[in-house]
Parts: structure tokens; sequence; C-alpha cells
């Protein structure tokens, strides 16, 4: 196994039981070990999101053919509609599922009309869910990934859109041929649309039982030396988690001296996350880190 600080490791990424780690550098300049997801976990994860998709795909077909019949005949007698219709059954005479003559008009509506919905639903329903629920739809949550920056932060608007927009490039030919190499080739285990985003999908490992960090109690004057606003804590993620404990274990095994620098860093850069203008002092910094880090772990 090539362990992190091992000579032989490459400049990022390490292998272990539990698959490649990516170590990405935060901007206060603290590395973190993220576990890369691979493509059965995503699969996974895709199959439970997708299934949500055909959900409501299936809903709004049934809703538009209840609606209004004046509908359908405007959507069948469009310019626009038509050429798409004709290109749509050129499609399906091509994939050899329609023998001998065109395709019914009404084939050629249903089929586009499909398309249309599903590139619209999947984009929207992904787009919506990475950007509020922090890298999370309800497949990777259950899967139990993540989409992240390449930087380790949290994924942005434009980000997601551009990944899941790309994600049409992925799915050619067919069967998501594109992006499963994609993931194979990657170093970090990205497709096409990850690669121009610069996202990457992670795996969310909870933290060991052991870890001391996690099981420390914060003294109630500590607790109460600091109060986080419900925005706040839902600003902090696995991934601020993981910053905070790897920066107080490092501040505990250092003199005072070398942790201060690095306790300073760590609580300038999670108050900008939490978009905190008023300063922590240097003796309350460990403190300020720890109380977040249980009220974070309260709110999970």
């Amino acid at each position: 196994m090539v362990q992190a600080g091992d000579p032989r490791a490459g400049k990022s990424i390490r292998v272990e039981s539990l698959g490649p780690v990516e170590r990405l550098a935060s901007p206060e300049r603290v590395q973190l070990d993220l576990e890369i997801a691979g493509p059965m976990s995503r699969a996974l994860a895709f199959s439970i999101d997708y299934s949500i998709v055909l959900l409501g795909i299936t809903l709004c077909l049934v809703l538009f053919v209840a609606a209004s019949q004046q509908l359908i005949e405007w959507f069948a007698t469009n310019a626009f509609f038509q050429r798409l219709f004709d290109r749509v059954s050129e499609w399906i005479q091509g994939t050899g599922e329609s023998e001998g003559g065109s395709v019914p008009r009404g084939v050629a509506l249903a089929v586009s009309l499909w398309l249309i919905l599903d590139l619209v639903w999947t984009t929207a329903y992904f787009v919506v869910f990475e950007t509020f629920f922090r890298g999370r739809t309800p497949g990777k949550r259950w899967a139990g990934l993540r989409v992240v920056s390449v930087k380790g932060g949290v994924i942005r608007w434009p980000q997601s859109l551009l990944r899941n927009l790309l994600r049409l490039v992925d799915s050619l030919p067919t069967g998501y041929l594109v992006g499963v190499v994609a993931i194979v080739i990657s170093p970090r285990g990205q497709r096409l649309g990850d690669l121009v985003a610069g996202t990457v999908v992670i795996r969310e490992r909870e933290a060991l039982a052991g870890d001391a960090m996690s099981d420390a109690v914060v003294a109630p004057e500590i607790e109460a030396a600091f109060r986080f606003t419900r925005e706040e804590l839902a600003a902090v993620g696995e991934v601020e988690r993981r910053l905070i404990r790897r920066t107080l274990r490092r501040a505990e095994s250092l003199p005072e001296e070398t942790a201060r620098p690095i306790l300073e860093r760590a609580t300038r850069a999670i108050a900008r996350r939490l978009a905190r203008e008023e300063p922590v002092a240097p003796e309350q910094q460990r403190d300020f880190l720890l109380a977040l880090l249980q009220a974070s772990e309260r709110m999970r």
C-alpha cells in the first residue's frame, strides 16, 4: 500500500484499501485527503436519482396529455417541432426500431416530448440538489457520495450547470460509455463534465469512532462563548469538519508557537465560509473551532 508520506507516492494520489484518495490543498494550505468515488458507487447513485427523474417525467407527460388537446395540436403543427419530429423519425428508423415505412407522427411527438423533458428534468434535478444541498442528490446521499470542487470546496451553481449539461456528451454513444471511460482513465475519477467544470465526486467517510476530536465534549463555558446561526452551521459540511479535525489534531502535537499560525489560517478560512466579519481572537481560535465542530455535529 502506498502511503501519503511514502516517496513512491504520486504527487496527488495515494491508494488505500478503500480506494484512491485525492490530496487536495484547501485555501488555508491545509491538505485534505478525500476518497474518490468509483464508477460502481456513482452508477448506483445515478440509478436512484434517475429513477426519481423518470417519475417526474412520467408525471409531466400525464399532465401534459390531460391538460389540453389544443396544446398537443400546437406542438404537432409548430414548424420547429415539425422539424424535430422529422429528425426523431429518422433517428428511430436508423436504430432499427421501426421497419417498413415512416414513423407515425404521434410516436415522433411522444419521443420528442420525452427527450425534451428528460433534458430539462435531469439538468434541473441535479443542479438544484447539487447547489442547495451541498453537492448531494438523494442518490448520492444514499450512496454516501458528494460532488465538490477540485479544491475541496462547495460546488457552485455554474459548475453544477456545466457538468450536467455535458452529461449529454458523457452519455454517448450509449450507456454512458464516454463518461465511464473518462472516469476509469482519469486520476481523479472525473467524467468529461467534471473535468470541464472543475469538480470531483468523493466518498464521504464518517469520522473514526476513536477520533478524539469527534468524541471530545466541549466545556460549557467554551460552548457558551460562541453562538452559531443555522445558516452558519449549514455552511459547515464534511470537508469543513475534516479540516477542523485535522487542524486541531496537528495543533495538539505541535509547540504553541508552531501551532498558532496553523490555527489562525484555518480559523480565518472557516470564518470566511461562515461569512463572519468579526475576527476571532488568537487565544480563542482553538475554542472557536472546537465549539463549531461540536455544534455542526449535532445538526447532522
